[in-house]
C-alpha cells in the first residue's frame, strides 16, 4: 500500500511538473519556428551531435524551418540566423538589445577570462577596450609600420632557418633598444602615458588592467584568425594551382621578382586582393560568428527572441549564399574583379 501511494505521489508531482513547462512552452509560441520540442528536455535531440561539423547541421535546420529559426534546450532558447539581412536587423539595428553575451562558465569562472573583450558584455569597460583595439588596427599610418617591419625582418631571415625563428623578434627587437631607434609598440606607448600621468589631475580612462587584456586579446585573436586563414590558403594553392599562378604573376610583374610587395602595390595588384578576400569568404575563421545574447526581449518580423536567448548568426552561410555569390563552392578571386559575386 505505502509503495503504490508514493508512485501515486510522484505521479502526480511528475504531472504537476509536466503541466507547469505546457503553460510555460505555450507562452513562448511566438518564437521563430523549430522543431516541436520534448518535455522539460526541449530540443536536446536536436542539437549538433557530437563530433559533427556544427554550420553544417544548422543548415539542415535552415532547409527545413527557414532562415531565422529557434531550438530551445533546457530551459535556454538558441535563435539561429541564415539570413544576411536578417542578420543586419537584429544584430545591428537592434544592437542595444542584442550585444550581450552568453556567460560561459568555464571561460569566466574557472578560467578568469571574464574582462577578455570577446567575453565581456556591453558595458563601459567593453567600450574602452573596443576604443583602444580600433586606435591600434586598421588606420594607414599602423599598416605602413609593416613595410618598415618587413624589411627589417627579411634581412636577417633566411628561408628554412629555424634559427632565424628562434631570433626573431627578440633579437632584433634588442638591437633596435641598443641603437635608440626601437618602435614604440602598443603596450609600452600605453603604459608611458600612465607613466608621466603619474599623480597629476590628467584624466585617462584606462589602467594597466586594460592594457593587459586587449594586449591579450590582440595576440590571441589575431594569430588564431590568421593561423586558421593561412591554412585555408594554402589549401586553395594547392587545389586551384591555376590561381596561384596567376598571383604569382601578378606579384612578379609588380615587384619585377626583386622584392615583396609592400601596402603601397595594393592598389596595383586586383587579383591578389580578389585572392584574400575570397579566401576570407570561401573558409571564414568563425562559421557560427561569436555568439551574441539578448539583453531585453527582442521583437523581429512577429516572432519574438526572449531576453537571455542565444543568438548565433551562420557567418559561413552568409558567404556562401547562392543568392549572393555564384558556385559559392569554388574558390574564385575573379568574382571581386567584375560587378558579380
Amino acid at each position: 500500500m505505502f509503495h503504490e501511494r508514493l508512485t501515486l505521489i510522484l505521479l502526480f508531482l511528475l504531472g504537476v511538473v509536466m503541466v507547469r513547462w505546457i503553460l510555460r512552452h505555450g507562452a513562448d509560441k511566438g518564437l521563430p519556428p523549430g522543431p516541436v520540442p520534448l518535455p522539460i528536455l526541449g530540443n536536446i535531440l536536436d542539437i549538433a551531435p557530437k563530433n559533427s561539423i556544427e554550420f553544417e547541421h544548422w543548415i539542415k535546420h535552415k532547409d527545413q524551418y527557414g532562415p531565422v529559426s529557434s531550438v530551445t534546450v533546457m530551459g535556454k532558447t538558441m535563435i539561429l540566423i541564415h539570413d544576411l539581412e536578417a542578420s543586419h536587423q537584429i544584430l545591428e539595428k537592434m544592437a542595444s538589445k542584442t550585444s550581450g553575451r552568453p556567460r560561459m562558465n568555464f571561460a569566466h569562472g574557472l578560467c578568469g577570462f571574464g574582462r577578455d573583450i570577446s567575453n565581456q558584455q556591453c558595458n563601459n569597460d567593453h567600450h574602452l577596450q573596443r576604443k583602444l583595439v580600433h586606435q591600434e588596427l586598421g588606420t594607414a599610418a599602423k599598416s605602413a609600420q609593416y613595410d618598415v617591419f618587413q624589411q627589417e625582418v627579411f634581412e636577417h631571415v633566411e628561408i628554412g632557418s629555424a634559427e632565424a625563428a628562434r631570433e626573431v623578434p627578440f633579437a632584433l627587437s634588442k638591437e633596435q633598444m641598443k641603437h635608440g631607434s626601437k618602435v614604440s609598440s602598443y603596450v609600452s606607448r600605453l603604459l608611458e602615458q600612465l607613466s608621466e600621468k603619474g599623480d597629476s589631475d590628467e584624466r585617462i580612462d584606462f589602467d594597466e588592467e586594460t592594457v593587459k587584456w586587449t594586449a591579450g586579446v590582440m595576440y590571441t585573436a589575431g594569430s588564431h584568425t590568421t593561423v586558421t586563414s593561412l591554412k585555408w590558403f594554402l589549401l586553395a594553392m594547392v587545389m586551384y594551382p591555376d590561381v596561384q599562378k596567376e598571383a604569382q604573376e601578378e606579384i612578379a610583374k609588380v615587384t619585377r621578382g626583386k622584392r615583396l610587395p609592400q601596402m603601397d602595390d595594393r592598389k596595383n595588384l586586383p587579383f591578389l586582393e580578389g585572392l584574400v578576400k575570397e579566401t576570407y569568404r570561401w573558409n571564414p575563421v568563425g562559421p557560427m560568428s561569436l555568439p551574441h545574447a539578448a539583453t531585453s526581449d527582442v521583437e523581429y518580423k512577429g516572432y519574438n527572441i526572449p531576453k537571455g536567448s542565444i543568438i548565433l548568426p551562420s557567418v559561413w552561410w552568409f558567404c556562401h549564399d547562392p543568392e549572393v555569390y555564384q558556385n559559392p563552392i569554388e574558390f574564385d578571386p575573379d568574382r571581386y574583379l567584375e560587378p558579380r559575386f
